[in-house]
């Protein structure tokens, strides 16, 4: 039987690692529902976010504080409480005619990370704990985190009332390369970075709240989410991925160099979630 609606749900992704693989998620599960799929691949979120209030896409996967700062009229917060801006994001995209269909369970942060030897052996779990130690540690950031006033490096230094002993900003590409040398002792990254696994590393807990959560969130056009059998098909992607498989996922898209298809196939078979 033929779902009712338009024939072809039309899947928005980003044009980077994890949307790719999210994206396949999504068609898999719906087509095992009867639908037909098309995945728009290419625009930002910013684009996404119009074209799915406008129904020119249908769904996508956005991250909660890149909803907060498109919002116009944002309340501002100081730190950055994960419940508090889901709560401002949720209120804003019911506005603006779109469902938050809910958390995918990953998030795509701003991480302070160390080597975990070194973790281990310093027992440091949280930023909270790089106190005593961040006047002798040098910290490699990328350019825009470094000057990142109200979400960046200056915030978190303030919040955590600590400062490290030397930043060296540099290209984002470099930032591991130079942890692994022991150029740096600490660098960003972010939460779904697939290399923090691989060098064996370290993601310390934002336990002060000092920047903004990126909850991956699937967003739905309202009409379209009127629709119970859409978000019952895709209802095994909510609270479903965490970060580290997350990680795991986009190792085998980035390291591995395998097709977002396969990689997304091969996620949701041997769980019963689709037919093999």
């Amino acid at each position: 039987m033929t779902p009712a609606g338009p024939k072809t749900v039309v899947i928005g992704v980003m044009p980077f690692n994890e949307q790719y693989i999210i994206g396949e998620m999504m068609a898999l599960l719906l087509e095992k529902e009867g639908y037909s799929t098309e995945i728009r691949s290419g625009m930002n979120n910013a684009a996404l976010y119009e074209a799915v209030k406008a129904g020119q896409v249908d769904m996508y996967v956005d991250y909660t504080s890149s909803v907060y700062y498109q919002l116009p009229d944002r309340e501002p917060v100081d730190r950055w409480a994960p419940e508090e801006v889901y709560a401002i994001v949720e209120k804003g995209l019911t506005r603006d005619g779109i469902l938050l269909a809910g958390q995918l369970g990953f998030r795509n942060d701003n991480v302070i990370v160390i080597p975990s030897a070194w973790a281990a052996e310093q027992n440091v779990i949280t930023i909270s704990d790089l106190a005593p130690y961040a006047k002798d540690m040098v910290f490699g950031s990328d350019l825009v985190f470094h000057a990142a006033v109200e979400d960046g490096l200056p915030h978190v230094e303030k919040v955590y009332n600590f400062s490290f002993g030397e930043v060296r900003p540099m290209d984002p590409s470099l930032t591991f390369v130079a942890l692994q040398s022991g150029n740096v002792d600490a660098i960003v990254a972010y939460t779904t970075d697939s290399r923090i696994t691989l060098f064996n590393l370290t993601a310390l807990d934002d336990d002060q709240y000092a920047m903004p959560p990126y909850h991956a969130i699937l967003l739905v056009n309202g009409k379209r989410g009127e629709d119970k059998n859409i978000i019952a098909a895709l209802s095994p992607l909510i609270n479903g991925i965490d970060s580290a498989t997350m990680r795991q996922l986009n190792s085998r898209f980035d390291v591995d160099k395998e097709d977002p298809e396969i990689i997304a196939r091969e996620y949701l078979v041997p769980r019963g979630l689709i037919p093999a």
